[in-house]
């Protein structure tokens, strides 16, 4: 099939096309009206000890809890959720989303979230190292016994013990802007357009496939030893008609017969100019056929007649319905003069 056969389908079909995909984009327009926007921020803290006394199951165990409680202080409307690192890595990243229908409240709660368990995390850290230099001077004070002969001072037996807490230090990085999350209505409505355009299309294929309508004068003398006589689109088509039939017969036809393909031959237009013409410039006769599917006496008139011409209708009949009648005609020696093609609407 080539482009032009192509646009001339999609042409042909163009409201049918047009019905499947509006139909598609209002059932997309109605599925996506009840979905709420929502959106995603996230925050991270990363917390570390360059010093490597404090190792991460100590961090991450510490820092999990104080991470619970902070997120309780918020409502329902934005959900908050902590993702814990490996105790493998370092330094230890604790990432903080906070996904809600605001994309702005969500950037906000997740720094705040985030702030909130680096002071709390700070101040715990700061508390324990306070705790811990109360208890290394009791600690020295019992060195200095042990050395007291010796000229040791407080601030060196100090120095000897490790300060655990004092270089553990949090880190944030804060959420800048939310990203969207969840369907997005644009993306669900073009799911359903994409559908639309994949039913016409599948429609239109079975259409083609089971009925295989006859679409061009190409196609019909491209596919059977067969001559178009005229075109409807062109003025004068019953004139045209008995002219080309007189030149391909050689000499006026006395009688004539124009078989349809389908439908009644008595309403063609088409059969009344032709007698007008026929009887005018030959007096011949023109005799209307009914589709052979109808009446055998039409293979009878085709046989008696000087020449035949099957009109064919665009889009309204169809290549096997043309195929066949042309081989019943071809069996009775009727004179097969050609096809009078009529554009379909």
């Amino acid at each position: 099939m080539s482009f032009l056969d192509f646009m001339s389908i999609v042409k042909h079909y163009r409201k049918a096309i047009s019905l499947i995909l509006v139909v598609f984009l209002l059932v997309g327009v109605v599925c996506v009206l009840p979905v709420k926007p929502s959106y995603k921020a996230a925050a991270t803290v990363s917390a570390c000890d360059p010093s490597g006394v404090v190792s991460a199951n100590t961090l991450i165990s510490m820092i999990v809890p104080i991470s619970n409680e902070v997120i309780d202080d918020y409502s329902d409307d934005i959900k908050v959720q902590i993702a814990a690192p490996s105790p493998s890595t370092a330094p230890c990243v604790f990432t903080i989303t906070a996904e809600g229908e605001e994309g702005g409240e969500c950037v906000i709660v997740a720094n705040e979230v985030a702030r909130g368990i680096a002071d709390k995390a700070a101040e715990l850290f700061a508390d324990l190292n306070t705790l811990y230099r109360d208890e290394s001077k009791e600690k020295a004070k019992a060195l200095l016994e042990i050395f007291e002969t010796q000229d040791v001072a407080l601030g060196d037996a100090l120095s000897i013990l490790s300060d655990n807490y004092s270089y553990c230090n949090f880190i944030i990085d804060e959420a800048s802007e939310p990203a969207p999350t969840g369907t997005r209505p644009l993306h669900v409505i073009l799911v359903f357009l994409l559908a639309g355009i994949l039913v016409a299309g599948a429609s239109i294929a079975c259409v083609m496939a089971v009925r295989d309508p006859i679409r061009s004068i190409k196609q019909v003398e491209s596919a059977f030893d067969i001559r178009v006589l005229a075109d409807s689109a062109s003025s004068g088509f019953a004139e045209r008609l008995w002219v080309n039939v007189e030149l391909l017969s050689g000499e006026k036809p006395s009688v004539l017969a124009v078989l349809p393909l389908t439908g009644n031959s008595d309403d063609l237009q088409l059969v009344s100019d032709l007698r007008c013409i026929a009887e005018e410039k030959a007096g011949a006769q023109v005799l209307a056929c009914q589709p052979l599917n109808e009446s055998v006496d039409s293979v009878r008139i085709a046989n008696r007649a000087n020449a035949t011409i099957i009109y064919a209708e665009a889009w309204c009949d169809s290549m096997p319905v043309l195929g066949a009648t042309l081989k019943e005609l071809r069996l009775a020696n009727a004179k097969v003069a050609g096809v009078a093609f009529a554009r379909g609407n």
